[in-house]
């Protein structure tokens, strides 16, 4: 019983089977069929990921797909993987004037690993989906890295409870204090700007009716205490968490459930 820990009470997570699927809550496993059911009346599905492993990037296509199809294309995608100040060519995907060619390049200017998402990349391609980037942009980086904001900046809340305590030792290992405290910002800064993009979109009227499925690296997840909460703190939602797991690269974080399900996979990494 040595595993088991309040941020999964029914289940030691780390000697799960690849393909297990289990709502961290009750312990129960599930059918992925049984797992799109659960979900698929929430406005928003957060989708974890190490960066690189193709197999997380599997489990979250796997997920867009089968939501694709239960809510008749009602869906969105947001990613981390794009900043906002990139949205308006983003828009293009919808009306089908941002091409295949252009899409992948201004992916490869935003972020890295495209072959671990280009299965993803050309799923939101080929069905003209609408995608949000989510980041914020490298000006207001800036701005609050040297501890300031301007007009673009949204509310920050630098002092949770439970996000600060187990973030911040993390940048304070690494660098002097003062450099752990911008690091400290601008991973804070990352989670309220995402959390506000996700919000604007799931606000809006005209959005009433679709899902957004959000994509970002686990530490922005896990827990509820970076994304979701942040979100939910500006507009309150039904919303569910998921976290790809892969070997056992899970951190305690106080006493909180790191996700609503996780699903066991292995860590792929390709060339």
């Amino acid at each position: 019983m040595s595993g088991f820990h309040p941020s999964a009470p029914y289940t030691d997570i780390n000697d799960l089977p690849d393909g297990e699927i289990v709502h961290l809550a009750t312990g129960i496993a599930l059918e992925f069929d049984k797992l799109v059911d659960a979900v698929e009346h929430n406005q928003v599905l957060y989708l974890g990921e190490n960066h690189d492993n193709h197999a997380a990037h599997e489990v979250q296509l796997r997920l867009i797909r089968a939501l694709f199809e239960k809510r008749k294309g009602r869906i969105a995608i947001g990613m981390e993987m794009f900043r906002s100040d990139v949205q308006e060519p983003l828009n293009g995907l919808t009306d089908g004037s941002l091409s295949c060619e252009q899409f992948n390049q201004l992916f490869d200017a935003q972020w890295s690993w495209r072959p671990a998402y280009q299965a993803i990349l050309d799923f939101i391609h080929q069905n003209r989906l609408p995608l949000i980037g989510l980041k914020p942009t490298k000006v207001v980086e800036d701005v609050v890295r040297e501890g300031g904001r301007d007009g673009n900046t949204p509310e920050l809340d630098l002092a949770d409870a439970h996000h600060r305590p187990h973030y911040l030792p993390r940048f304070e290992n690494n660098s002097h204090p003062e450099r752990a405290e911008r690091s400290y910002r601008i991973m804070t800064l990352w989670d309220e700007t995402m959390a506000d993009n996700v919000a604007r979109f799931i606000s809006d009227p005209a959005n009433r009716d679709t899902m957004m499925i959000t994509i970002a690296g686990s530490g922005h997840i896990n827990y509820g205490f970076g994304i979701p909460k942040r979100t939910f703190r500006r507009f309150q939602h039904s919303y569910t968490t998921l976290l790809p797991l892969a070997g056992h690269d899970t951190e305690h974080a106080a006493n909180l459930p790191i996700a609503d399900y996780v699903w066991k996979v292995p860590y792929v990494v390709k060339e």
